[in-house]
């Protein structure tokens, strides 16, 4: 996959509709990719959305697949499910974070600490700063945190007299365990050069399983409550294309999707609240598989001269382990069960019947063995190169007013919009050669709120 900041323009209009409609439409005329956009990735203001019907149209998205034109950043969501729980704790993280402050304000009471652990003959590890405009800076605190809290509230009560509640202690190891989930899937979903679509269905049933694990856990069930229903604001159903992308992922294929929403919302809606739950699992995996093939039929009919698909054995890689985690449970559980597919279509019957012996990791290629197998599958190649390089994540263009605030500083206050554009693009472009565009995890101050300038979330 790749990467490629297109434009950085200067936006002094009002954050309309048609403003934010009219400036996007400019840039796709002039790189002539109005007929090359395939979804489209907004965060939650509602102006934004409002923007999506007219950019639809001058797209011409198809009718199937105008209905996933727009993608809401799935980091996004997750930072505000984490900023609502964090919200929840009240005083307890606070408290904690109140002794770190003291530490990292005073330099000869850091000197006391590093000597205080090497007294004891425990490895110093510098604490962390909490950036207020990153969650993720409280989780990596909260893990250092962790490693001293047989010795942290006793060095602060003995030096400064300052005390700190074991619960609250308690409480930070509890919940560090539950946004590790979150970080992961973060981390997941805002990788650069390969896809993420596929690994929406792992990351959520992970983060369904976490709500399970930790619901009745003391001091955190509450923490988990908070998070639990902003997620389920945006998540008590799940697109549909997020299926598709599953299914085109040769490792998990259509029939390991039933466990999966089987899992995910028997853990939001436990069975006997079925009757009450307007989303049925069966009615949902039926959904996805006629969308699958009603996808695999329009691509069919635009590539239909494509050569018929080759025969294929079955293909293996080492891989990386199996992960601990919910879907690593499901999957083994729907590897025990044979596959069996309807369809009368070749191309499609030997792919869910395909054999491909990899295991959850990093190290599965899934575009590189697409293209490996072009010709044994020529239609869904097509379908899975369009539908796998959509954008779930923003984070990659958040990443660039980080870049930009390091072209415009206090000593170069006089570039011209153009020329701040330019500067943007090439330094982006150089960093695409080196393939050096990996993101590190540094939302913009907007990404901490529910609202933007374009207007109230949806």
């Amino acid at each position: 996959m790749h990467k490629r900041v297109l434009a950085f323009r200067e936006f002094n209009d009002r954050h309309t509709a048609d403003n934010i409609y009219i400036l996007i439409e400019r840039i796709l005329i002039e790189y002539n990719l109005i007929d090359k956009v395939f979804a489209v990735g907004f965060d939650n203001a509602s102006n934004n959305t409002a923007a999506i019907p007219r950019l639809r149209e001058l797209c011409g998205a198809s009718t199937l697949m105008g209905r996933f034109f727009h993608q809401r950043c799935a980091c996004h969501i997750l930072n505000l499910c984490v900023q609502d729980g964090l919200a929840a704790l009240g005083n307890a993280l606070e408290v904690v974070k109140g002794g770190i402050k003291l530490i990292w304000a005073n330099t000869p009471l850091k000197m006391q600490w590093r000597q205080y652990l090497k007294d004891r003959r425990v490895n110093y590890c510098a604490f962390p700063k909490d950036l207020s405009i990153r969650w993720n800076s409280t989780y990596n605190l909260i893990q250092v945190l962790v490693r001293y809290k047989d010795h942290f509230p006793a060095f602060l009560r003995q030096t400064c007299n300052y005390i700190i509640n074991p619960a609250d202690i308690d409480t930070c190891e509890k919940i560090v365990n539950v946004l590790a989930y979150f970080n992961n899937a973060t981390l997941t979903f805002s990788h650069v050069y390969k896809p993420t679509a596929n690994e929406f269905f792992v990351e959520v049933v992970n983060l369904a399983g976490a709500f399970c694990e930790f619901s009745d856990a003391a001091y955190v069930s509450y923490f988990c409550d908070f998070m639990k229903q902003k997620f389920l604001k945006y998540y008590s159903h799940i697109s549909h294309i997020y299926g598709i992308a599953f299914v085109l992922d040769p490792r998990y294929k259509l029939p390991y999707l039933p466990n999966c929403i089987d899992y995910y919302y028997a853990s939001f809606f436990p069975t006997q609240e079925f009757d009450d739950n307007p989303i049925d699992p069966k009615q949902e995996f039926n959904e996805v598989s006629n969308l699958f093939h009603q996808l695999y039929n329009e691509f069919h009919a635009q590539y239909g001269n494509a050569p018929p698909p080759m025969q294929r054995t079955s293909s293996s890689s080492k891989g990386k382990s199996l992960l601990k985690s919910a879907f690593g449970s499901l999957l083994k559980k729907s590897r025990a069960t044979p596959a069996t597919e309807q369809s009368s279509g070749n191309e499609l019957s030997l792919y869910v019947t395909l054999n491909v012996d990899y295991e959850v990791g990093d190290d599965f290629d899934v575009l590189k063995w697409w293209k490996e197998n072009e010709r044994t599958f020529p239609i869904l190649s097509k379908m899975a190169k369009q539908v796998l390089a959509m954008p779930i994540s923003t984070v990659a263009v958040e990443q660039e007013f980080s870049a930009a605030g390091n072209v415009l500083t206090d000593f170069r206050t006089r570039l011209s919009p153009s020329s701040l554009e330019t500067l943007v693009c090439f330094h982006d472009w150089l960093k695409a050669q080196r393939r050096t565009q990996e993101i590190t995890i540094t939302p913009s101050r907007h990404f901490m709120e529910e609202t933007t300038e374009g207007g109230e979330s949806d």
